[in-house]
């Protein structure tokens, strides 16, 4: 167990934020086009500071405001999810802002931005096939 560790119930150790070491800036900010691209840095990052399991679900939020761990928790939680929160661009920002947690953000995300979407396809699909008319107008 390092300094940055939280315990929770039999002797699990969880991962909290370090001062030692503290996110970084991610000079992508996620953009309708960007997802796959932004989504590999903020991994990386999560995954270096070791807070990954605050977004893909390994860690849980404790059952109870009780629960001796739960403020712990909850600190560690909204500094993910601020340092998650300033990687969008704001027009996605002001979409997600009232998600409680990290991993119902990283969820939505995924959900609006990491699958195929048609009409994005189509989109880009007429933006190709204008290109190509432009430049064989010009030949």
């Amino acid at each position: 167990m390092t300094d940055g560790d939280l315990t929770i119930g039999g002797g699990i150790s969880y991962p909290t934020p370090d001062e030692d070491f503290p996110l970084p800036v991610i000079p992508t900010k996620l953009n309708r086009t960007n997802y796959h691209l932004w989504h590999r840095r903020v991994t990386v990052a999560l995954t270096a500071a070791d807070l990954i399991g605050y977004v893909n679900g390994e860690i849980k939020k404790p059952a109870a405001a009780t629960d001796p761990n739960h403020r712990d928790w909850a600190r560690s939680n909204a500094t993910v999810l601020l340092w998650l929160l300033h990687t969008l661009a704001d027009p996605i920002a002001q979409t997600f802002y009232r998600v409680e947690t990290a991993a119902e953000l990283w969820e939505q995300l995924e959900k609006s931005f990491g699958r195929p979407n048609p009409a994005r396809l189509i989109d880009l699909k007429t933006q190709i096939f204008t290109i190509r008319q432009a430049a064989t107008v010009k030949l």
